[in-house]
């Protein structure tokens, strides 16, 4: 059993992008003003590293984008954007960790590390994946519980349709 876990593991760290989260560390008055925001800002690599992370469908997202065509109302609203508010930063952090993780085994499997400390680096970023699941089917309740039957369906109904493009 250790040896298969090591064995994906290994197989899963290879086969994973190099992301980097350098733009994060920086202070807020070291970035453009364009970058800097009341509310936090998805660059492409932190969305890179979250679909790498997370399998699971992102509904708040769709929800809070979709917000018109599903006609929420302000109570509705305001119950996901404190949801969101609450929870998003906590899995964002547990996203980061699990890139940091594998990127550190990675490097250690190239070094030829030793073996339990690559592997126990994969258990730590198992671990993760399984709390950020957890994380988005806790996530998809409370999304079904504020949206009416109607909405909720809907909203599966036009979950990763592409938005047409508003003329100029």
């Amino acid at each position: 059993m250790k040896k298969t876990l090591l064995t994906l593991t290994l197989a899963s760290l290879f086969t994973l992008p190099s992301l980097s989260f350098a733009n994060d560390a920086a202070a807020p008055e070291a970035k453009p003003a364009a970058m800097q925001s009341a509310k936090p800002q998805h660059d492409k690599a932190f969305a890179k590293a979250l679909k790498h992370s997370n399998f699971m469908p992102v509904l708040m997202k769709a929800v809070m984008k979709n917000r018109a065509e599903l006609n929420l109302s302000d109570e509705q609203f305001a119950k996901l954007k404190a949801y969101k508010e609450k929870n998003s930063p906590a899995v964002m952090a547990q996203v980061k960790e699990v890139v940091a993780l594998e990127k550190q085994a990675k490097e250690l499997a190239l070094k030829d590390g030793d073996a339990k400390e690559i592997a126990s680096l994969g258990e730590k970023s198992f671990k993760l994946r399984h709390d950020i699941m957890m994380s988005k089917i806790e996530c998809r309740d409370f999304v079904k519980s504020v949206l009416t039957a109607e909405q909720y369906q809907q909203l599966l109904a036009n979950y990763g349709k592409k938005s047409p493009k508003k003329p100029a």
